[in-house]
């Protein structure tokens, strides 16, 4: 019988321990992942993507450069919020001033 109420208060204060860490300590489960990954769905593209500022204007090039068809490249962002602008292999007009969002590794599709 001690045994048990001795493993049931060891097993109570090992939880309480763990509920206080996750508490007070930033945990990753909870970090919001601002991530994302731009994907060449039909053709060659060359695609230039921005961080976009408070108001709402690009500033800081985050990539640039060509993805094939079927490729896919990660786009790590500080606020979340990109714009992109891109050409197709095929044609010379750029495709300007798409804004969204990157959150927890979502896939953004470029025709």
């Amino acid at each position: 019988m001690n045994y048990r109420r001795a493993n049931a208060g060891i097993i109570a204060l090992a939880l309480f321990s763990l509920l206080l860490t996750n508490l007070l300590l930033p945990s990753a489960i909870w970090a919001d992942d601002k991530s994302c990954w731009i994907v060449a769905s039909m053709e060659k593209v060359h695609v230039h993507v921005t961080e976009m500022d408070a108001d709402g204007a690009g500033e800081t090039t985050l990539w640039q450069g060509w993805i094939e068809q079927g490729d896919r490249q990660r786009i790590e962002s500080t606020r979340g919020q990109i714009i992109f602008s891109y050409r197709m292999a095929s044609e010379d007009r750029t495709q300007g001033d798409n804004s969204t969002f990157c959150s927890n590794g979502n896939t953004v599709s470029i025709p």
